[in-house]
């Protein structure tokens, strides 16, 4: 230490202690000769201490909150509120790709309010882990939640890849389920890809699923995307026949409109017709107003 330090912290020193007693009250004014060797203490100190970086304290360990004992909390709390903030945090971990513990907290509930949440829960489910969610349809035991939760999983899926909602939809047992997943792919599929439809269509043996497939697949198609002859190739192979008598009028409507001479040499030459179908397609479109064509007042 030199003589001009020392002289410095003489002089600080006083004006420091008078601060400090204004603030936090009486302070005993310590010689100069005490503050040197503290400092020297200081000093000595340092030097004895180990070399290497310093000491630090142990990381705090944060854990991520609990959902599910969030939720319970939260039920325990007036009825009202806890709704909304029950609707709010499922909705938040769904958007989050959490959906099991969405469902775990859904099941804390009655039915009623459950089957709500499980209709956000399995549509988004659906579109975002389409397998996963099948997985966990068939742990869901009562009736009407698996009804809910397959019809919301199938608008889900449909949104995403219809075709794979198709080939999956088509191996559940007959029922009105099966028939709303089928019919809700096929129908968006016929207008994303017909070309991806059909083929498929062909890989169907004949019955009712091909016969629908069809219907729907040249109900949502017209001569953009495909030709009358290649639309009365899949209704000459429909085997229902009155939903083939349907399509086949509607196609040869359409038809009727551009190229009336090619509809009535087909229907002159269609050997898979009796002359009763023949005459009642001929009346049908050559005296109703043209495909498409809507009244005017």
């Amino acid at each position: 230490m030199n003589r001009r330090y020392l002289l410095w912290c003489a002089g600080i020193l006083p004006v420091a202690l008078a601060i400090g007693v204004s603030h936090w009250g009486t302070a005993p004014v310590l010689p100069v000769n005490t503050v040197v060797s503290a400092q020297v203490d200081k000093t000595t100190t340092d030097k004895n201490r180990p070399s290497g970086p310093p000491l630090r304290s142990p990381p705090v360990v944060r854990t991520e909150s609990d959902p599910l004992a969030e939720a319970r909390d939260i039920l325990t709390g007036d009825p009202e509120d806890s709704a909304g903030r029950i609707v709010a945090l499922v909705d938040d971990l769904t958007r989050a790709g959490k959906f099991l513990v969405a469902r775990s907290i859904a099941d804390l509930l009655p039915v009623a309010p459950r089957t709500e949440l499980y209709r956000t829960i399995f549509l988004r489910w659906g579109q975002q882990q389409p397998g996963e969610a099948v997985a966990q349809l068939g742990t869901v035991a009562d009736p009407d939640l698996h009804r809910q939760a397959l019809r919301s999983l199938a608008d889900g899926w449909n949104r995403r890849d219809p075709g794979a909602l198709t080939a999956y939809a088509i191996n559940l047992a007959p029922g009105d389920d099966r028939d709303y997943a089928l019919g809700q792919a096929l129908d968006n599929w016929s207008l994303q890809d017909p070309a991806a439809l059909g083929t498929w269509l062909n890989s169907l043996p004949a019955g009712p699923d091909f016969d629908a497939g069809v219907a729907l697949m040249i109900a949502k198609t017209d001569g953009a995307n495909r030709t009358p002859e290649q639309a009365l190739l899949w209704v000459e192979n429909i085997g229902d026949q009155s939903l083939r008598s349907a399509v086949l009028t509607r196609v040869l409507q359409e038809w009727q409109v551009q190229d009336p001479s090619a509809v009535r040499s087909y229907l002159a030459h269609a050997d898979w017709l009796d002359e009763t179908q023949r005459q009642k397609l001929q009346a049908l479109i050559f005296t109703a107003p043209p495909y498409g064509a809507g009244s005017t007042r």
